[in-house]
């Protein structure tokens, strides 16, 4: 009965402090995205972008340089996802100096919904990771140790851990 009372603690504490973690991301940077994946106008999607680039840029201090404790590579690395970032919000920028009417900004306007902002969850996936690991690194190592804790926990955080890669 005690280990179930101590199971039931620790697996509460852990979702308050994951609920906490997802609280703090939306407030401090991840409303920007949110906010600009909703808007209906380049002027308004730019704008919020760059708010969101801007308050990464603001708070480098609260950003691990890597998505992952584990394995890095080029592509869970902040500072390469930043880049990608700037481009995005770069090119946000000419667009709206192009005449709507024109077929450059037509082209440029399906480019970057194709390419560039439906790719972006990735991207932002990294960035997120980054700030997680550098804010709240318990709860990152705890959640892993208790999915490598059981026998799908093994198969399941091999998963989590290598699935970028895969």
């Amino acid at each position: 009965m005690k280990t179930l009372l101590t199971s039931i603690a620790i697996l509460t504490i852990t979702m308050i402090n994951l609920i906490s973690m997802n609280t703090a991301w939306v407030n401090k940077h991840g409303t920007y995205w949110t906010q600009a994946d909703r808007s209906s106008t380049i002027e308004a999607k730019s704008e919020k972008i760059k708010l969101f680039y801007d308050s990464i840029v603001d708070n480098r201090e609260d950003f691990y340089p890597s998505s992952s404790f584990f394995v890095k590579n080029s592509d869970n690395m902040l500072d390469n996802n930043m880049q990608s970032l700037k481009t995005l919000v770069d090119r946000l920028q000419q667009i709206q100096q192009m005449n709507p009417s024109s077929l450059e900004y037509q082209t440029a306007i399906k480019q970057i919904t194709e390419n560039e902002i439906d790719q972006a969850s990735e991207m932002i996936g990294v960035i997120r990771g980054c700030w997680e690991i550098n804010n709240y690194f318990v709860t990152y190592l705890f959640g892993i140790f208790l999915v490598f804790g059981s026998g799908f926990g093994l198969i399941f955080g091999l998963i989590l851990i290598f699935e970028p890669y895969l």
